[in-house]
């Protein structure tokens, strides 16, 4: 539960702090449907 939460919010902050999804990120959100 933990680990989603983490992830979630690393992909809220790299998304605001890039201003676009990389590649990484894409591919982890879509391995994790639940987040």
């Amino acid at each position: 539960e933990s680990t989603k939460f983490a992830m979630k919010y690393l992909a809220i902050a790299g998304a605001e702090s890039m201003d676009k999804k990389s590649p990484a990120e894409v591919k982890v959100l879509e391995s994790n449907p639940l987040l």
